[in-house]
């Protein structure tokens, strides 16, 4: 998961997307911090998903489970 936090924010950064097209960067960001039981940064990432596409995969679940364990 780190390896995958390291590439995924670079690709962020050279892409330079924001919206819809960074969904997918987001929310695997997302779940490599919580792997990593980096719930603060998980959180942030899943949150920018869900500012913009609630229904993105299982991010509504994911805010839920993570908004219980602060």
């Amino acid at each position: 998961p780190r390896l995958a936090v390291k590439q995924l924010s670079h690709a962020l950064e050279i892409a330079k997307v924001a919206g819809a097209e960074s969904l997918g960067i987001h929310y695997n960001l997302g779940l490599a911090h919580e792997m990593l039981d980096e719930l603060d940064a998980a959180r942030e990432h899943f949150e920018e998903v869900y500012i913009v596409d609630m229904s993105f995969r299982a991010v509504a679940d994911k805010m839920k489970k993570l908004s219980m364990v602060s």
